[in-house]
């Protein structure tokens, strides 16, 4: 490294301070300044091109929120490797010609030692230059410092991921979050920048400003991403970025039963009424039960701990409306002290006072807080809006107005609040079933919502590693299972122009609005009449087309014809389980047998219940006295045909699939249902689709994407709406994450599988699983069918109006479900993941207890 030399730089170049660089071997932060070598003197070939490919290839550098400023990864000017330190470049300063005032210059200063010398030296000139314009802007360029050229070469065109993942404002402060790993923050009060990292100090981390010469842990750029932690919710700043994992460690460890027994609600009652007093004044261990003892198997002591005076020290009690910290007695303040028990053994281990009888939550010895200020907040979170700052603003000025007493801090209360929580003896695995459903719900609806965490942090969780994956150990390809069916031997049109000249026959297709000419008419019927299985369809065609009328197919047929000519699975229009009664009413019609006559009529009315798509259609012929053309028999036998080799493949032996054993993915949560198998790895999962599938699928979900958040969880319910789990989801939402826990969760599929996306789940398990969800009806939910225009209207929920199961299903309770979810999404955006993931459970507990007592109310 070149050598550092002192001084004094500001950022906005009115007065001097000094700049910021780390040393790559110790890591150590120190304000240094390295003496750069202008661009001039270095070879083209040479550091400041290796300096450009790593700024590129490493993204360590952004484009902040305050105009035309950038930040970037310092190097070492010999060879043009990045460094722990950052450098601060502005494209600030501009020039004109006096000649014409038309031309202009922007110039680049920068944060090092010869960015503060060139900007000072052009400081101190007039912004109109006499003179060949073009040589002064070429001279002052060729004086860059590396920082300064690389970063016109940056940013003098478009970049990916140039801008912090994160910026948010609050009062005059601006927060630009830059990297999570290394942690650093650009912060900007008054228009001076400012860096915020993680260093080590005395062993522990502490935020530190790098720009800063004193108070560094405690300046005010420090101090202000402090305050937008706390506004984020973020658990500990020092910790976030560095550990997935939450430390809420308190003294207390006795399970608080939820909902509260009896006992509890009688000692809360008495304690807010008076009724009962406590004497706060020696906080004592409870005498163990006799078979108690310690880690070691020692008893624990019995005698008197005020009497032996084992203190621990002196400790404050904050109430919901006041705080105490010395208790009056026979007209004395007396200090409230805490007190411990010591075991009988050589061990000196200690049994401290607990709290759980008395309604209290032991901190650490110091800070008592009673059950009152948590329990308010746990229901308030559950019920509204409320953050942790917010209720702890509205807490310290409820004390104030009441008590004027001391106010427990928020990040004791946030501690408190996280080890009360976990504290909290609640049967998951009760609480994620639903009393009526129970273990295996029948009817299942799920949807993703935009409740969504830190995604590097989620990205740095390892998956489950339950799917067999594309390499073993030792990096050699794994056998992949191929046992799924194909796109076009599903539909039941695999030719893309046929169906588009069946749909355009049909007159109500958005791709065409004219009827068929007669040159396309027979062109359509010759490209059907060579596929033996649409022989029927072009019969069927050439039956409606009476005298000539072939331009335009009657209107009371288009409906079903549209249907077959969508690019849907054909089994989509029959969703019928392997031994239907409404399949086999609908083979005996086939084979002859008339269901309109009045003996046949329960069997009509099990097909429109059960395959309204094929009843709809029949119904057309139902009233006319000549009967149901041989046509339409031998079209609905090609129909049932097809649809079968939605689920099977001819003459083609697939294997026996051996199934990885089942590992719980650490961001899934599914308390009644764990998994009972992975997820194998499948051909299909490389390939990107059929070819006559691609470009022809008109349901393509739009996600909004967060800049620095996950897209949010997956969370499946059933028609009651009880939660039965949910998974953080790490990429956008797609059909592959219900398909992961619908195989991997459920021994049996459900019968009914509702989701604003069936259309595509259904055809991603059939390329993958067909038999195994042969028996599952797939439906789209009411609200999103409108999207669908390019479906099956078998996939519609609205068809089954007949259908008195399907008909009573609230299809929107997992949207309503999800809206619930978000009155904690600002609270767990900037949780650690176990944290993320544990307040989601909690609240999902909450809301299905109250659900489920409405059930067994009802």
């Amino acid at each position: 490294m070149a050598e550092h030399h002192q001084s004094e730089y500001d950022l906005s170049f009115t007065r001097k301070r000094r700049c910021v660089t780390m040393s790559a071997d110790s890591k150590r932060v120190s304000l240094r300044l390295e003496t750069a070598t202008s661009v001039s003197e270095i070879e083209d070939h040479h550091p400041k091109h290796e300096y450009l490919y790593q700024l590129e290839t490493t993204k360590r550098r952004w484009e902040i929120s305050s105009a035309n400023t950038y930040i970037l990864a310092d190097c070492n000017i010999e060879s043009g490797e990045l460094v722990s330190s950052y450098v601060i470049v502005k494209r600030e300063l501009l020039f004109h010609s006096t000649e014409d005032e038309s031309v202009t210059q922007y110039m680049h200063t920068c944060s090092c030692e010869n960015g503060i010398i060139q900007a000072e030296r052009l400081g101190s000139v007039s912004s109109g230059v006499s003179g060949n314009f073009e040589e002064f802007a070429s001279r002052e360029k060729s004086n860059y410092c590396i920082h300064s050229w690389a970063a016109s070469e940056l940013f003098s065109r478009p970049l990916n991921n140039a801008y912090p993942d994160y910026t948010t404002a609050y009062g005059d402060v601006l927060i630009d979050h830059l990297s999570v790993e290394p942690l650093l923050v650009s912060v900007t009060i008054d228009n001076s920048i400012h860096l915020v990292s993680v260093r080590k100090k005395h062993g522990a981390k502490k935020l530190s400003c790098l720009t800063c010469t004193y108070g560094k842990t405690s300046c005010e750029h420090v101090e202000a991403f402090r305050k937008w932690c706390e506004r984020q919710n973020i658990d500990s700043p020092e910790t976030y970025y560095t550990t997935n994992q939450s430390n809420f460690n308190c003294i207390s460890a006795t399970k608080i039963s939820y909902p509260l027994t009896e006992n509890l609600k009688d000692t809360f009652y008495k304690q807010q009424t008076g009724q009962k007093c406590m004497n706060l004044q020696n906080l004592v261990p409870a005498i163990p039960s006799v078979c108690a003892s310690c880690a070691h198997g020692h008893e624990w002591d019995i005698q008197d701990p005020v009497e032996q005076n084992w203190l621990v020290g002196p400790a404050t009690v904050y109430y919901a409306t006041h705080t105490l910290t010395h208790m009056y007695v026979q007209g004395e303040e007396n200090r409230i002290n805490v007190y411990y028990r010591p075991s009988s053994g050589p061990c000196n281990c200690q049994l401290f006072y607990d709290g759980n009888e008395d309604m209290m939550l032991n901190l650490n010895n110091k800070d008592i807080i009673h059950y009152s200020i948590l329990l308010l907040y746990l229901h308030l979170m559950v019920e509204s809006r409320n953050p942790l700052a917010s209720f702890h603003r509205a807490y310290s000025e409820r004390i104030a107005g009441m008590s004027g007493t001391d106010v427990l801090p928020l990040h004791k209360l946030r501690l408190g609040w996280n080890a009360f929580a976990r504290l909290l003896d609640i049967n998951y695995a009760s609480n994620f079933q639903c009393k009526v459903c129970e273990l295996h719900p029948q009817v299942v609806i799920c949807d993703g919502t935009s409740v969504g965490l830190n995604k590097k942090l989620l990205q740095s969780i390892p998956t489950d590693g339950s799917s067999a994956g594309i390499s073993n150990d030792q990096g050699v390809p794994t056998q992949t299972v191929d046992i799924g069916t194909r796109h076009s031997d599903r539909v039941f049109i695999s030719n893309p122009k046929v169906r588009r000249l069946l749909l355009q026959f049909c007159s109500t297709s958005k791709q065409s609005s004219k009827p068929l000419s007669s040159e396309e008419y027979s062109i359509m019927i010759d490209l059907m009449e060579k596929n033996d299985h649409l022989h029927s369809l072009a019969n069927y065609i050439k039956l409606i087309s009476s005298q000539g009328a072939h331009l335009q197919a009657p209107k009371e047929f288009c409906s079903f014809l549209e249907d077959l000519a969508k690019n849907s699975p054909t089994s989509a229009i029959l969703q019928l389980p392997v031994g239907s009664k409404a399949k086999k009413y609908i083979k005996e019609f086939i084979h002859g047998i008339d269901l309109f006559q009045g003996k046949n009529q329960y069997k009509l009315e099990i097909v429109q219940k059960d395959a309204p798509v094929i009843f709809d259609f029949l119904a057309k012929y139902g009233k006319r006295s000549d009967g149901v053309p041989t046509e339409v028999r031998c079209l609905l036998k090609d129909i049932l045909l097809k649809s079968r080799k939605s689920h099977t493949r001819d003459a083609e032996d697939t294997g026996t699939v051996v199934y990885p054993q089942p590992t719980e993915d650490p961001v899934a949560c599914f308390p009644c249902l764990p998994k009972h198998k992975g997820k194998p790895a499948y051909s299909q999962d490389k390939t990107t689709g059929d070819m006559s599938q691609r470009g022809q699928d008109t349901c393509r979900k739009v996600y909004s994407k967060h800049p620095s958040l996950s897209p949010g969880i997956f969370t499946v319910y059933c028609m009651h709406g009880v939660c039965y789990g949910f998974q953080a989801m790490r990429q956008v939402e797609s059909p592959k994450i219900p398909f992961e826990i619908l195989l991997t969760r459920f021994n049996n599929p459900p019968e009914i599988v509702i989701y604003d996306n069936a259309c595509r789940l259904h055809q991603y398990c059939l390329n993958r699983e067909p038999r195994h969800f042969i028996n599952t009806t797939f439906l789209v939910d009411r609200l999103h069918w409108k999207n669908h225009t390019g479906c099956s209207s078998g996939y519609s929920m609205e068809r089954y109006k007949s259908n008195k199961r399907i008909n009573s299903i609230n299809s929107q309770v997992c949207e309503q479900g999800n809206a619930e979810m978000q009155r904690i999404k600002a609270q767990v955006a900037y949780m650690l993941p176990d944290n993320f993931m544990f307040h989601i459970r909690l609240f999902l507990a909450m809301q299905n207890a109250k659900k489920n007592q409405l059930l067994m109310t009802a």
